[in-house]
């Protein structure tokens, strides 16, 4: 299968051990896996690439992942792409 026609998912997080277990995770034949280390990169890979997917860290320097995930949503194009948020924090109130 071609790079083009594989199914693209977004990771997204400042942490790069977390990036590389979910890529390695999700990689396969029919799966790319984007990354982006910041907010900004995350934005800038969506654009890109239009991911089918996004697994986005809660706490990201530049632009964290809450404003990411409404900035996606704001636009025609990521108005119904599935957003996975992620986090770190092991607390009931980073949860909720």
């Amino acid at each position: 299968m071609s790079v083009e026609s594989k199914i693209k998912i977004l990771v997204s997080d400042d942490d790069l051990t977390a990036r590389i277990l979910m890529k390695e995770t999700l990689s396969s034949d029919t799966i790319e896996v984007l990354e982006a280390e910041n907010g900004k990169r995350a934005l800038e890979q969506f654009d890109k690439h239009s991911p089918s997917l996004i697994l986005l860290d809660v706490s990201m320097p530049e632009i964290n992942g809450f404003e990411v995930c409404e900035r996606i949503r704001s636009l025609k194009s990521g108005e119904h792409v599935p957003i996975i948020m992620v986090t770190g924090s092991d607390d009931l109130e980073s949860i909720h």
